[in-house]
């Protein structure tokens, strides 16, 4: 049986940064999946951690071992402090934590996720 993780995320940068991320992110969970629900369990889900590797990041679901599902904790960016926004997102996955997928996210848009 897998060992299940919950983690939870935060995005933070300048304003135009953050929204893009959070743009990106929110894209897979806005798109109709249901040619897939049959073949499929995650896959017919709109919150599969592979279609941000797949579609945001461009690489290979062999690139990142996490498998499960992610969800913006919001609607919207906020902000943190002056000239700083940022946004949650939680995620769930099996066997190992998805941090070196959002690290990469963070780092594609030039946004930080301070880990620790």
């Amino acid at each position: 049986m897998a060992d299940w993780r919950f983690d939870k995320y935060l995005f933070e940068g300048n304003k135009k940064a953050v929204t893009k991320a959070f743009q990106a992110l929110d894209s897979p969970l806005k798109t109709d999946r249901s040619q897939w629900k049959d073949a499929n369990f995650l896959r017919g889900s709109p919150d599969w951690l592979g279609y941000i590797i797949i579609e945001l990041l461009r690489n290979s679901l062999d690139d990142f071992l996490c498998r499960g599902t992610f969800r913006l904790t919001s609607d919207n960016i906020f902000q943190m402090k002056p000239g700083i926004c940022g946004f949650k997102v939680e995620a769930d996955s099996t066997w190992t934590p998805s941090v070196s997928l959002f690290q990469a996210i963070a780092e594609s848009f030039g946004i930080t996720l301070p880990v620790g």
